[in-house]
């Protein structure tokens, strides 16, 4: 083997330590009948055996005859397809996201299937409360006669009323979801409002103060006189 074959395979012994065997969520490897061929420890501690055990062992006979036959099918279809599968499982109160994965060989069929398991349980929870709080806040914000928005703790907007879109958004269709709002703030004036929303968040007092908003995505701001106040984890603020 030449140095640069070698440093090519170095270089990718040290990618599958990093990605697979490394990595703290489960991943193994499977041929079609469901033998594994090969496990990382977040794996095997995940079903109390060690490494040495697992390999070789039909993945199948750990789960439910109807668990199985799901997950069959789910690895059939990647076998077959030769295309990525995922979904999404619920598990004593926690939400997993398992993605499976083709591998191929020389002739392009697909002789085993990657694996990987990822816990999601806090992604759910933040989304079934962003529906919860769009939901609840949808009317009474329109109503609102003025501008209105509500960030999460870091600053990023969750939602807004179409007064506050008109203003900020470059583009009519942009509900400007994920925009940290301290970027909208003039840059004299971005350490002051974060300095308020820390007390708010801290305090869980009402914050009033006057900050130059940017339009329309710049280059021009105006002075708005901002009220912030804070509703359970969330901050409400509005013009």
């Amino acid at each position: 083997m030449n140095s640069q074959a070698k440093l090519i395979a170095d270089q990718r012994d040290l990618t599958y330590q990093i990605i697979f065997q490394n990595s703290c969520e489960p991943k193994f490897i499977i041929d079609r009948e469901g033998i594994i061929l090969d496990a990382n420890n977040a794996f095997c501690e995940r079903i109390g055996k060690r490494i040495i055990d697992c390999i070789g062992m039909n993945v199948y006979s750990i789960l439910s005859p109807d668990n199985a036959a799901e997950r069959k099918k789910y690895a059939e279809t990647v076998f077959q397809s030769g295309k990525r599968v995922y979904y999404e499982e619920e598990k004593n109160g926690h939400y997993f996201r398992v993605s499976i994965y083709p591998g191929f060989v020389n002739n392009g069929t697909v002789a085993m299937i990657y694996i990987f398991v990822q816990d999601i349980t806090e992604a759910k929870k933040a989304e079934s409360k962003n529906k919860t709080h769009a939901a609840f806040s949808k009317e009474a914000m329109e109503a609102f006669p003025g501008a209105f928005t509500v960030l999460d703790s870091t600053g990023k907007i969750v939602s807004s009323n179409s007064y506050f879109r008109d203003i900020i958004a470059k583009d009519k269709d942009d509900d400007l979801s994920g925009i940290n709002t301290f970027d909208i703030f003039h840059p004299d004036e971005q350490a002051f409002a974060y300095k308020k929303l820390e007390n708010i968040l801290l305090n869980g007092v009402e914050e009033t103060a006057d900050l130059r908003i940017r339009l329309h995505g710049g280059p021009e701001y105006r002075w708005f006189r901002i009220t912030m106040v804070q509703n359970n984890d969330e901050t409400h603020y509005r013009r």
